[in-house]
């Protein structure tokens, strides 16, 4: 019983962990220390799973007893995830803290940056990491995006970090947006939604392995588990090709539509 109480909990802050990381929380304070916030994390992440390790190996058959996902050759992968996760948040940390005198506010209009989704790994003579996703060309300088971007080119405050002249790589950003819009507020309810659901589907993946007297408890929690995992899967698809250009948005966005459909079928038919 401890042992999921302690998978449950790194899976909810693995979560937690990447909605500060996409900044899916209101507020602006805590943007500033995402590192620290992901640094603290993966530490409480990284005891928690080798905690949940030492357990499964001193008591190897009451832990299995209780739950067939909590054997050792099932968490140990997961724990070597989770060093990894350790040790690029420690990476993070101490670039973010290098480099804090160097942090730097630009107010910009849309029409003084153009968003570049294609580009070398290579631009000037600095090499940019895999994780970069977006690059914004302002002119005289540009703005690296790798975690949070604008979908378009938007009037806002970017906070950056300088990495070498004339090159800033995005820590946060702030639309300058007075008007109620529709679409983003559709935008924020299925975010939300997406991250609610995941936090419910991490506490079922550990259920599905528990050993309940009851054999239909682990039959309904499998079917639950499989309507709120098609659920991610659509809203996924639909959050991330929402604003891509080309036949691929349709493709994707119908895909995922398509997706939440069947979940929903597949809900009523299990009830």
């Amino acid at each position: 019983m401890i042992s999921e109480i302690f998978a449950i909990l790194v899976f909810e802050i693995l979560i937690f962990t990447f909605a500060v990381l996409f900044e899916v929380f209101p507020g602006n304070k805590y943007k500033v220390h995402k590192h620290e916030i992901q640094l603290l994390n993966a530490i409480i992440m990284m005891v928690t799973a080798t905690i949940i390790v030492t357990i499964s190996k001193v008591f190897p058959e009451a832990l299995i007893e209780k739950n067939i996902l909590l054997q050792t050759d099932v968490i140990l992968p997961f724990w070597g995830i989770f060093g990894i996760i350790f040790l690029c948040s420690v990476y993070k940390y101490l670039d973010v803290k290098k480099n804090s005198g160097n942090i730097c506010l630009f107010e910009l209009k849309k029409y003084e940056y153009k968003l570049q989704t294609k580009f070398d790994l290579t631009i000037g003579d600095y090499v940019y990491m895999p994780n970069v996703s977006c690059v914004a060309d302002c002119g005289s300088f540009i703005i690296v995006f790798s975690t949070v971007r604008p979908a378009t080119e938007v009037d806002a405050f970017f906070i950056c970090k300088q990495i070498k002249d004339n090159q800033f790589e995005c820590i946060t950003f702030k639309e300058d947006v007075s008007e109620f819009h529709i679409r983003k507020v559709m935008a924020s309810i299925g975010t939300w939604m997406m991250l609610l659901l995941s936090m419910i589907e991490s506490v079922l993946m550990i259920l599905i392995g528990h050993r309940f007297v009851d054999k239909e408890i682990n039959m309904v929690i499998q079917r639950l588990s499989g309507f709120i995992g098609l659920m991610i899967l659509g809203l996924l698809c639909i959050i991330l090709f929402k604003n891509v250009q080309g036949v691929i948005k349709y493709l994707f966005v119908t895909f995922g539509v398509v997706i939440l459909i069947l979940s929903c079928v597949r809900l009523f038919s299990v009830w």
